[in-house]
């Protein structure tokens, strides 16, 4: 199990039992998946909570893949997951056609009409799934109340379809 600490070898004050929670959810993914919920009042440490579980996942050789939702873009649709899809485009290549072209159309890599939403999520799912059967991936969506509408909808979606219910958790700071 990836030790406990904080970010950079730096203890998270006051956050011992947050951390172990952490670290037990890291530990378990490469046997099952997991989720997690982390909410509280701004300035209370959820970034720095983040920061740990990416650096625990990052620790046990798991892919950590970002989104951070910002206010200049919480109107521009996609914007949230660009952040995440754009290091693996490259894989957009295996979807099946339907889904490649919604992606491609919503990502702007495609002249085609406006994409269907659910093609877009279950486009999403199965390139995160392929990516994951090469490396588990560590998902971690920061700031989420800043993300745009459609990335917010398409990131609950794939939560929605993750197979991992004994396994989630929730921190509230």
């Amino acid at each position: 199990m990836p030790e406990v600490g904080g970010v950079a070898g730096l203890p998270l004050f006051g956050r011992e039992l947050e951390s172990k929670l952490l670290a037990d959810l890291v530990s378990g993914i490469r046997d099952r998946g997991a989720a997690l919920f982390l909410s509280g009042e701004a300035g209370i440490g959820k970034s720095a909570l983040l920061a740990e579980a990416g650096a625990l996942a990052a620790a046990a050789g798991l892919r950590v893949m970002r989104t951070t939702g910002a206010e200049a873009e919480q109107h521009l649709p996609l914007a949230g997951l660009h952040q995440i899809l754009h290091p693996i485009r490259s894989g957009l290549d295996t979807l099946p056609g339907p889904q490649r072209d919604a992606l491609q159309s919503a990502m702007g890599l495609a002249d085609s009409a406006v994409a269907d939403l659910y093609l877009v999520g279950l486009a999403v799912l199965n390139l995160l799934a392929e990516v994951a059967a090469e490396t588990p991936v560590v998902l971690i969506a920061e700031d989420v109340h800043w993300l745009d509408q459609v990335s917010a909808d398409v990131l609950a979606f794939v939560a929605r379809r993750l197979e991992c219910p004994a396994r989630s958790s929730q921190i509230r700071c």
